[in-house]
């Protein structure tokens, strides 16, 4: 599975989410941070394997023109298009 490339809109940047997750995983001692070049769909992947109790995602959401739902933006791809999780892939990574 790979994650869709769309051209998303503008999306600003997320101002102290990276401090946001910090604080969050100091909460759970056995967390596993993504950030930055790790908030990728196989570290994603990587980290659903072990199954955690807990997921939280510092993120866009949004409804891109040609869908009907909405996707989650993870990031920039290399190319510099969003990498984003349809529905259909995030039910695809599986419980």
């Amino acid at each position: 599975l790979k994650p869709s490339a769309h051209v998303a809109p503008d999306l600003p940047r997320l101002p102290g989410s990276a401090e946001e997750v910090r604080r969050c995983s100091r909460l759970w001692p056995q967390s596993q941070l993504l950030l930055g070049p790790l908030n990728g769909i196989e570290s994603l992947r990587a980290a659903l394997a072990a199954k955690p109790r807990v997921l939280h995602l510092a993120t866009h959401v949004y409804l891109p023109a040609q869908q009907q739902a909405p996707v989650i933006a993870l990031g920039y791809s290399p190319s510099g298009e969003w990498n984003v999780l349809t529905g259909r892939e995030i039910v695809a990574l599986g419980p």
